[in-house]
């Protein structure tokens, strides 16, 4: 049992999105920042994932309960509460099954996650039993509009069900490696469409294809970094989420316009956390030079960053750091004494800016043809073949590899290079 999946050559704009995706990942994983910022970037991720993705299953909860939920504060005492709690739990199964090298694409793993994702939550809408929490559906499956009841589509039917996702599966494992037909985002995008055809779960389908994407982006070493929330993308316009899903159709499947929708919103949050990313080594680019912090200063820093705060007062930081006066002004001097940050005296009052910001924005570092030429020769000095994918990760040049990969391509530059 397989699903005809096809797609002509991949579009300009399909491969524009692909190299703003690379170009925009290498910044944040190449980046310097400090662990506070990381800490706070991935709980920020992680709850708007959390709200997001069950934002657009209709959960009205706020963003709040679901950072209360990441935080393990948060009661799971209705079924609202219970789906932002599970998700918080799912997305750590898959942090630990990958820690673990556990993380593979079987029908086994896939189960393991629907079953953390809906547990408790069977019995609570018709149609999805205690049976149904991380089994394979046994009824039909039809997605409707709420209101019209108008049917858009109907998912396979439940007896091919299991055939099906064994298929996806070991589609998955088979094309893994095959990154020039299949880069790993056309992979997650592929995966993606491919859950919500089938539905192969009686309720979480929508959730289980963001989880399965996800999934995919951290197994290949695309997503290093746990800040991002492609949930966030979906949300923001639903309509426009559904009818890029709609647009494959049965008689022929074609994946195109769903894969350069899907390419777009992973280009576009890649390149908003690597906007970010670039605020916060303001702070780093100082660290580096030698500068220590301690975990409160560091935190504090980092929310005065993220709100976009270049200058504020004592009783401010006081305020983000949670601390008494005496603490404040030990902190703040410290800081100073480090060149962090400067002080402007205005008279009884005065407040504090980045020193960075003081000296102006830091010197470009852009990645140009001749730099990545110059970074590829030392690399490769002494070498007689091209390294494979784990020594570029290994020697810490995974960033060299990917801006030469979305400069012209890697067969481009081994045959300049004589490879």
């Amino acid at each position: 049992m397989e699903l005809v999946i096809r797609f002509a050559t991949y579009s300009a704009l399909a491969s524009n999105r692909l190299t703003r995706i690379s170009v925009a990942r290498s910044k944040v994983e190449s980046a310097a920042i400090l662990p506070a910022q990381e800490a706070e970037m991935r709980r920020i991720a992680e709850a708007e994932s959390v709200h997001y993705s069950n934002k657009l299953e209709n959960n009205d909860l706020p963003l709040i309960d679901a950072q209360r939920a990441v935080g393990g504060e948060l009661t799971p005492d209705a079924r609202a509460k219970i789906e932002l709690v599970n998700y918080v739990r799912a997305l750590r199964l898959i942090d630990e099954l990958h820690a673990e090298r556990a993380l593979s694409y079987t029908s086994d793993v896939l189960l393991l996650v629907h079953r953390t994702l809906t547990q408790g939550l069977g019995g609570s809408k018709p149609g999805f039993e205690r049976r149904h929490e991380g089994a394979w559906r046994d009824g039909v499956a039809v997605v409707a509009d709420r209101i019209s009841g108008k049917v858009f589509h109907e998912g396979e039917p439940a007896e091919l069900v299991p055939g099906y996702m064994d298929w996806l599966c070991e589609w998955l494992s088979k094309n893994r490696r095959q990154r020039e037909t299949y880069p790993v985002p056309v992979l997650a995008g592929v995966a993606h469409w491919a859950v919500t055809w089938i539905h192969p779960f009686a309720d979480g389908n929508g959730r289980m294809a963001r989880l399965l994407t996800g999934m995919i982006l951290l197994r290949e070493d695309f997503m290093e970094r746990r800040v991002f929330s492609l949930e966030r993308h979906y949300a923001r316009n639903k309509d426009a989420y559904l009818a890029a899903l709609r647009t494959v159709r049965r008689h022929d499947k074609d994946l195109g316009p769903w894969l350069e929708y899907f390419l777009d919103g992973l280009a576009n949050e890649y390149e908003r956390i690597a906007e970010r990313v670039e605020t916060l080594t303001r702070i780093s680019a100082h660290v580096r030079a030698g500068t220590e912090l301690n975990v409160r200063q560091e935190q504090a820093l980092t929310e005065l960053v993220m709100a976009r705060r270049s200058r504020f007062t004592r009783a401010e930081y006081q305020q983000i750091a949670d601390i008494g006066l005496s603490a404040a002004k030990e902190d703040l001097a410290e800081m100073v004494q480090a060149g962090v940050l400067r002080i402007n005296r205005r008279g009884p009052t005065s407040d504090y800016v980045f020193a960075r910001h003081a000296d102006g924005a830091p010197r470009s570092t852009r990645w140009t043809d001749e730099r990545i030429q110059t970074e590829l020769r030392k690399f490769l000095a002494g070498r007689d073949r091209w390294p494979k994918a784990e020594e570029w990760r290994a020697a810490g040049k995974k960033s060299l590899y990917d801006h030469a990969s979305a400069h012209g391509g890697i067969k481009r530059w081994r045959q300049r290079l004589g490879y």
